[in-house]
């Protein structure tokens, strides 16, 4: 499908960018919009995840996020994307207790509220974020008193018509055109903030603007926050890998990722050409397998390989979610399931773990 198509594109784009970082060394400035394009690319991946997920609701990753920092991540984008007769503003109080949750959908979500407010400032205006404690004493909604965090959203643009602002959270109710907007904006962002327990108003007034409203609940749990720039363990690898995914762009790069990393690699295109080699080369450490290849299923071409080497350990690479024939697979000890896109690092991660023989770090 196209999601599928899309996750393929953004694994080579990310994984290429992350090589070009290693390559330009101490130049800030192009380090700076690398790192950019590199959040673009994969804010895109969470993007394609909720057009796959949409209908259904999935398990949040959780960690414990710092709400500022999140706010001047988000400001930071959009100054290098929207047009610069919009001003970006940011009021963020001081020392602001952890929020939970999924980083990367909560900064879709405002992200998407930001596109939002450009699209309303044709002419251009002021685009505000505001990040404060607050406490909510009485219960209001599905929300109970305690301790929130209120997130604000704030333009001075066109403002929207009494008529429909009760429907701007529905999904596909757009006034843009279809050539500028799907309508899923303000809805996916709804559906992320409620999946986190929190709420999201909005108050508009015509010729105005708009304010939207998001409360968080303040995270209760004081277990470890996340590095929001991990060191990435050196790895020296070793051994076999096969790579099996019909994306030649895919492989090739893969390819050269791994080798650098110190392993041995080869790939395959095609079912045929992957058992091929299996026959061939008895003492692969592992195999990497797209789940969609021409002409063999996922499962039909596991059991290939493990007719062949019942010992080979098996990583499951899909641009699509685990459910259905993959959760079969890792019943039947495939040693793990990567979705596209992915890091290549996360691969050899999965990978060493699951041989039990740990890279050299």
């Amino acid at each position: 499908g196209v999601a599928h198509n899309f996750n393929n594109l953004l694994f080579v784009i990310l994984n290429s960018l992350s090589e070009i970082q290693e390559q330009i060394g101490q130049k800030p400035e192009l380090a700076f919009n690398l790192e950019l394009i590199k959040r673009s690319a994969t804010q895109a991946s969470e993007l394609t995840q909720q057009l796959l997920n949409f209908s259904r609701r999935k398990p949040l990753k959780r960690e414990l996020i710092k709400p500022k920092e999140l706010i001047q991540e988000l400001a930071s984008l959009l100054e290098k994307t929207i047009h610069k007769n919009i001003r970006i503003e940011t009021e963020l109080e001081a020392d602001l207790p952890l929020i939970e949750g999924d980083p990367a959908l909560l900064q879709q979500a405002l992200l998407n509220l930001g596109v939002n407010a450009r699209d309303a400032m044709p002419h251009g205006g002021v685009l505000r974020f505001e990040a404060t404690k607050f406490e909510l004493k009485e219960k209001r909604g599905e929300l109970l008193p305690g301790e929130f965090i209120k997130l604000v959203v704030e333009d001075t643009g066109i403002g929207i018509p009494p008529e429909i602002i009760n429907h701007i959270f529905e999904p596909f109710f757009t006034t843009k055109g279809l050539e500028k907007g799907t309508g899923l904006g303000l809805a996916t962002a709804y559906g992320i903030i409620k999946n986190h327990q929190g709420s999201i108003e909005v108050e508009s007034k015509l010729g105005q603007g708009s304010r939207f409203t998001i409360l968080l609940p303040v995270a209760r749990e004081k277990s470890k926050e996340k590095d929001s720039n991990p060191l990435v363990k050196k790895i020296v690898g070793e051994g076999k890998i096969l790579i099996i995914d019909d994306e030649e762009s895919l492989r090739r790069l893969a390819e050269l990722k791994l080798k650098k990393l110190g392993y041995e690699v080869l790939s395959a295109g095609s079912g045929a050409e992957a058992i091929s080699l299996v026959k061939e080369h008895l003492d692969l450490k592992a195999i990497a397998m797209d789940m969609i290849m021409p002409g063999i299923n996922g499962k039909e071409l596991f059991r290939r390989i493990k007719s062949v080497n019942p010992n080979v350990p098996v990583l499951l690479i899909s641009g699509y979610s685990p459910e259905g024939e993959a959760e079969e697979l890792l019943e039947m000890g495939a040693i793990g399931y990567l979705q596209k896109p992915f890091m290549i690092e996360e691969m050899v991660g999965v990978i060493e773990e699951g041989t039990g023989i740990k890279g050299s770090k």
